[in-house]
């Protein structure tokens, strides 16, 4: 009975603890939903201010829709020639006595245009004419042997006959006539002797008249002659060279024609096809553009030279030109342009397939995803409105559209970084 007060007091204990127990816990509880409560408001604001927000308008270029010429073509490097560009070399190894043109002088058909000088042929043309001269007086001699010959022949003969008549009447003897005829045979003999003493000599004029000529041939060999009209482009020996044989001497060229040469990759060659237009202009911005054909298209392809400079790139897809095998060609300036230099490096563009008044977009305006291309449109609310086309000839500046557009239609094109979705309001640029 000792212990019921004590048990009282342990539960009385327990029942004061007891609501402070909840409270602590209630007290959490509410804690807890108030931070819940703020954060879910704090998050519903970002969201309201960041995300839920309308779509930016996108900076856009807007074209209008036109019609053009799309081409495809191949670009090369070429260099510029003269027509029947010739360079005239040494026949032999000779000295340089007189150059009588200078670079850009315009000359024609057979001008002289360098005097060479060979010692040898000209020693032997001198000496060739002092033995004419002998072998002509040895002629002239021998001719004048004759007419004395005749002459003598002819005495002998009166004195013989008229000794004939004389020897009936014993006024000469047997053998004063005898010797008489001795002298005769004599003077038909020596004239015999004469004759062919000239023609010995007519033979040997007859020998240095050839080789006098051919010294004279030789001699006119010296002189390099213009075989066309042509404009001097280079001179390549002054006045006392020494030059050997097929040294290089003078370059000419008919400025009537001017005509690029170049080397096409293998690739490019398979779409280039004679009479094709070129476009000529020299390597720099905002050159002067000339209009040409290609003329001449090798049918093998060789070892590119080590001095080329030739790069080429095409419409649909470029290659690397080191080592690689190359055609030659050329093209064909409509007209001379009088401004190209021989020599000079200039850009060549072919045009190998070309479409006339076909709608044309920047290659940029197509976007080609997983299915069907498609281009952007500017609808009348100012906003990007998808548009499927079908895409026909692509060319390095523009590709033609040959359904889905017409012209005077809005293009879109996005800036570069940018993207578009359907129905997004655009910002236009200028």
């Amino acid at each position: 009975m000792k212990t019921a007060p004590k048990e009282q007091k342990i539960t009385a204990q327990a029942d004061i603890k007891k609501p402070n127990y909840y409270y602590r816990r209630a007290k959490t509880w509410l804690l807890w939903s108030g931070f819940l409560g703020i954060m879910t408001v704090a998050g519903w604001l970002v969201y309201e201010k960041y995300f839920d927000q309308p779509p930016q308008p996108v900076a856009v270029r807007v074209l209008t829709v036109k019609t053009s010429t799309v081409e495809t073509t191949v670009t090369e490097s070429g260099t510029v020639e003269l027509g029947r560009q010739i360079t005239l070399k040494s026949p032999k190894d000779v000295t340089v006595e007189e150059v009588k043109v200078k670079e850009g002088d315009r000359v024609a058909a057979g001008q002289s245009l360098i005097i060479l000088r060979d010692r040898l042929i000209v020693e032997s043309y001198q000496d060739q004419i002092v033995d004419n001269a002998k072998t002509q007086l040895d002629l002239d001699r021998a001719r004048g042997k004759i007419v004395e010959a005749q002459k003598n022949l002819q005495v002998k003969e009166t004195r013989y006959q008229e000794n004939q008549s004389l020897i009936s009447q014993g006024v000469i003897s047997r053998t004063d006539l005898q010797e008489d005829f001795d002298n005769l045979v004599q003077a038909r003999a020596e004239l015999e002797d004469t004759l062919v003493a000239e023609q010995k000599a007519q033979l040997d004029v007859d020998n240095g008249t050839r080789k006098l000529a051919a010294l004279e041939k030789q001699m006119s060999d010296r002189l390099v002659t213009s075989p066309i009209k042509a404009i001097v482009l280079k001179v390549n020996v002054r006045n006392g060279d020494g030059i050997k044989t097929e040294g290089n001497l003078i370059t000419l060229g008919d400025p009537s024609q001017e005509i690029i040469k170049l080397q096409l990759t293998t690739l490019n060659a398979l779409k280039v096809r004679i009479n094709q237009v070129a476009r000529v202009s020299i390597i720099g911005p905002n050159s002067q553009v000339f209009t040409g054909r290609v003329i001449s298209l090798s049918p093998q392809a060789s070892a590119a030279s080590q001095d080329s400079s030739s790069s080429s790139s095409e419409s649909t897809s470029s290659t690397g030109s080191g080592g690689q095998a190359k055609v030659d060609a050329k093209v064909l300036l409509d007209k001379p342009s009088n401004t190209l230099i021989p020599g000079s490096l200039v850009s060549v563009e072919i045009i190998t397939e070309s479409q006339t008044n076909a709608i044309a977009v920047p290659p940029e305006a197509i976007q080609r995803g997983e299915g069907t291309p498609f281009v952007w449109l500017k609808d009348a609310d100012n906003q990007a409105k998808k548009q499927l086309v079908t895409v026909g000839l692509q060319g390095l500046q523009q590709v033609a559209v040959t359904s889905g557009l017409k012209p005077g239609d809005s293009l879109v094109i996005p800036e570069p970084g940018s993207s578009l979705s359907e129905d997004q309001a655009l910002k236009i640029e200028n």
